[in-house]
């Protein structure tokens, strides 16, 4: 398992980290040319908790062909893209999807382990401590 990306879940918010910055054939970053980073092929590269997919699945879909996180199939791989760059923090009750919206696909389950820094900004950004 060589996982590119994962998303955790805290309160409202989905917490996107990529696991690294360089792009490869699975893994896509954001740069100076593009506004959002890509993991290719889900099943193998992109590790997502049960409480983000909850959230995921509520994220309504828009009129537009580009979303704040978005999943579509590209040959034979699913693909997972948002806007932002490695560590991104989104309230997923003021996001939308794409017009496709968030489909099922396939990931790797992993434990709903917040990173400690997006956890601390949020607490911040609500005015606690």
């Amino acid at each position: 398992m060589d996982l590119k990306a994962k998303i955790t879940a805290y309160k409202n918010y989905l917490l996107i980290e990529a696991t690294g910055d360089r792009q490869d054939a699975h893994f896509i970053p954001a740069n100076h040319a593009r506004v959002g980073c890509i993991v290719i092929g889900t099943k193998d590269h992109l590790g997502v908790s049960k409480e983000a997919m909850a959230l995921l699945k509520k994220v309504p879909k828009s009129i537009d062909d580009v979303g704040d996180v978005m999943v579509w199939k590209s040959g034979d791989n699913i693909c997972f893209g948002w806007l932002g760059g490695l560590k991104s923090i989104k309230n997923a009750t003021k996001i939308e999807s794409d017009r496709y919206g968030i489909t099922d696909f396939d990931f790797v389950e992993i434990p709903n382990e917040a990173p400690t820094e997006a956890v601390e900004a949020i607490k911040k950004a609500e005015g606690k401590k």
